[in-house]
């Protein structure tokens, strides 16, 4: 929405351009008079911007529950107000008496906005219409900024440095960086209150939201495949050179994880065994044996007897998360590039360099990642770029550079192994 610049937006800002023409002529086009007229509507502008912010703040705090502990400090800061015997588990839209609204709607609205708005949308200016307007603002914003900064460098300041006495200048100078500083900074945290004020409620894409559960579901799916990968390795690494898991202490993992990719370790874990506290050596077996291929009962020995660091027998989930810390978080590319190859070899049974889509749909039920039918064929669909029904080696190395996970991601890109063009639907949200 940023860079799709409408027709109103365009409109907008020539319309504003009209009256900055005018308002010149009526001052004879006297440089510094239009020099200091516009560093004031950069400053009007730049009021304007932090009286919207915390507008838009002001629903996104509306927008959730009353008491949940998962607000910033800045949204929180806001007051309620007496909200008498209403439940506060309930987001503040909920509260909204849409006959009252209705009643005390402006005349501009019940005009020239069709229909009658729902209760979130009681939220915005403009009701109905506030996500589209909010989107022009933001348009015109941006816009603005650029032209401000262009208009200032290429001609006001040098205009005050060269002809302005230093009484005029050094404040000019210090009032436009100000300005030009204050837009800048505002823009970043109003895009990001603008995204989700315009991404939520009754403005949900269930499309983009099933895409991102779906691409979430396949990171998953890679790491899974990476970790069994690194387990077989691991399993013929600790029987010919055993290697110790590191004793360091207790959370020694958090040091290279941090929270969000732990619970995303943890998951995996969990799938792999079967929501159990730990894994035992028949798990580990089995789980060796999903992607194809044998690992001896000696070589699977070591390797828990490595991994099992209070020598119960079993490997707790503290336990892989250390190990997978050691073994998975390194600065070394050969899991990542082997992996996808050595995987599809293991898949692939007839040894004819395709994988049908019953070989690739068998992995995934194996693993229990959790993919519905639909999801299933869009994952096939999405690798199968030449269409012919079957996965090629290359299609299917795809499949790791498209969806890497978090924790593995920066590795990868160091080694320029995850080309930027691959880059996802759920990668780009977490960027945001």
């Amino acid at each position: 929405r940023i860079v799709d610049v409408g027709n109103v937006t365009l409109l907008l800002f020539a319309l504003l351009t009209i009256i900055l023409y005018v308002w010149g002529k009526i001052m004879n086009e006297d440089d510094f008079k239009m020099a200091w007229s516009w560093l004031a509507i950069g400053w009007a502008i730049l009021m304007f911007n932090v009286s919207f912010e915390r507008h838009v703040l002001e629903i996104r705090r509306k927008l959730v529950p009353r008491n949940s502990p998962h607000l910033s400090s800045m949204v929180n800061s806001f007051d309620y107000g007496e909200v008498g015997e209403e439940d506060m588990s309930l987001p503040a839209w909920c509260s909204v008496d849409l006959k009252k609204y209705n009643a005390t709607r402006s005349t501009f609205n019940k005009v020239f906005i069709a229909g009658k708005p729902n209760r979130q949308e009681t939220l915005y200016w403009l009701d109905r219409y506030g996500k589209e307007w909010y989107a022009i603002l933001l348009q015109t914003n941006l816009i603005f900024i650029g032209v401000d900064c262009a208009m200032q460098f290429s001609m006001f300041l040098p205009l005050m440095v060269r002809e302005a006495p230093m009484s005029q200048s050094i404040p000019y100078g210090i009032l436009t960086m100000l300005s030009i500083m204050g837009n800048m900074l505002n823009k970043k945290h109003l895009i990001s209150n603008l995204a989700v004020v315009s991404s939520v409620g009754c403005y949900r894409s269930m499309k983009v939201i099933s895409e991102v559960f779906r691409e979430q579901k396949t990171e998953n799916l890679v790491r899974c495949f990476l970790i069994i990968y690194r387990l077989r390795r691991f399993a013929h690494e600790a029987q010919i050179h055993p290697k110790e898991v590191s004793r360091e202490d207790e959370n020694y993992y958090t040091k290279k994880l941090d929270p969000l990719e732990i619970l995303e370790v943890t998951q995996t874990f969990k799938s792999f065994s079967h929501d159990r506290e730990a894994l035992n050596s028949a798990q580990f077996k089995s789980l060796m044996s999903t992607l194809g291929g044998e690992v001896s009962d000696e070589a699977l020995k070591k390797m828990i007897s490595t991994m099992d660091l209070d020598g119960d027998g079993n490997v707790s989930q503290e336990e892989f998360l250390q190990w997978y810390s050691d073994n998975m978080i390194r600065d070394d590319s050969s899991t990542l590039r082997d992996a996808p190859r050595v995987l599809f070899q293991l898949f692939d049974q007839d040894k004819n360099g395709e994988l049908t889509i019953s070989q690739f749909k068998s992995k995934l039920d194996a693993l229990r990642v959790g993919f519905s039918v639909d999801e299933q064929i869009a994952i096939v669909n999405e690798l199968d770029r030449r269409g012919n029904g079957t996965i090629s080696q290359y299609e299917f190395e795809l499949l790791f550079r498209k969806f890497p996970p978090t924790e593995l991601r920066s590795i990868g890109e160091k080694f320029e192994y995850f080309p930027g063009e691959l880059c996802s639907v759920a990668t780009c949200h977490a960027f945001v």
